[in-house]
Parts: structure tokens; sequence; C-alpha cells
């Protein structure tokens, strides 16, 4: 079967999780910065600007998830049976994916190393965004209506991530902040599991 394009996502690498968003977020902040070192020497009116290096870059992503329009995503319908997601009684689509992003701001440990695995995500938002990085701060609002199963109607998510690829300015001038590194996204989304 042909993989069709999926363009809003967050695969969650460490607990290898996907989750289709089925919304834009609200606003997206991309930074990049690049660091110059002023030294001021002798006889000179003006510092001399030393490049000591640029980044990393960040992203922050506003939310806001609204649980009927998440009503495609529960459990009744057959994509969260095939994508291998236990979804805990009283819980939707919204909750699941909320307490897997509120899961990646820890670490995992690995017992054998004795190290700290910080846990990645890959996130696409359209044509415009693509980052792989590490979660550095999350926000959850709840807000609106109280609904049947006292669980709030809507749920606002803000997140930052820090890309952990760097990339030269060639790449960048090419594809600007869709700087895809996909082959571990692309491999996980062509198996069986996700066609």
């Amino acid at each position: 079967m042909a993989l069709q394009l999926i363009e809003n996502y967050v695969y969650l690498v460490h607990i290898d999780k996907f989750y289709i968003l089925p919304t834009y977020p609200e606003s997206i902040t991309d930074t990049k910065s690049a660091n110059f070192q002023a030294t001021s020497p002798l006889f000179r009116t003006s510092p001399i600007q030393t490049y000591t290096g640029s980044g990393p870059r960040a992203l922050n992503v506003v939310l806001d998830l609204h649980r009927d329009m998440m009503n495609a995503f529960n459990v009744t319908n057959e994509s969260l049976r095939v994508a291998g997601m236990d979804v805990e009684i009283g819980d939707d689509y919204v909750d699941m994916l909320v307490k897997d992003l509120q899961a990646i701001t820890l670490p995992k440990f690995s017992n054998s190393e004795r190290m700290v695995k910080p846990p990645q995500v890959i996130i696409r938002f359209g044509n415009d965004i693509y980052i792989q990085g590490v979660v550095s701060g999350l926000n959850t609002t709840l807000s609106g209506a109280i609904m049947d199963d006292n669980k709030y109607s809507e749920i606002g998510i803000n997140f930052s991530v820090t890309e952990v690829t760097p990339f030269d300015a060639d790449t960048i001038r090419q594809v600007g902040m869709f700087a895809e590194t996909g082959t571990l996204l692309r491999r996980t989304l062509e198996s069986p599991r996700w066609s």
C-alpha cells in the first residue's frame, strides 16, 4: 500500500508513538541564534566580532486541541488499534497525546550505561516546519466547557523543541525551516504498522 502524505504530526522517538494532529498550531516561533564574541584590541575604535557558533535552533509551538475535533481519532477508530495505542478507561486521543507530551519532558534512564537519554521528538507542520530535537519545556492549559465526561473541552499545549542535528548554511539556504533529517521516521512510517 502506498504511503499517504501526513502533513501534521508529532513522533515520540523514545516510545515509538506517532500522533497525527488534525490542526495547525495557533502560532510557531522558529529561532536560530548566531553567537559572536566582541574583542576590543588596542588602537581600534570598534571591537572585532569573532564568530563562536550558531544555534541551537529552537521551535516554540502553541496548539489548541478541541476534543470534538479529535473524535475521528478516538478508540473506536481502527487507526488507534493499528498504532498499538492502549487507551485507559475514560481517556481519549487528546488525553493520550497530552500525557505522552508531558512524559517527554522527563529523561529515560539506561540502567546498563547509567546515563540519561533525553527523549527526542520529530515534528512536522505542513511543508513549512520540520524539526527533530529535545523538548525543553511544556505548558498545558485547560479551558472551555465541561463535557459529559467531566473533562474540559479544550486543551492548550505550548512547548519548545531544541534541535539536535546541526546544519550548514547551504542546507538551510535550500530548505529553510523544513530541514528534514527523517530517515529514522521514514523507516518507521513505511513499516507495516503504519501503511
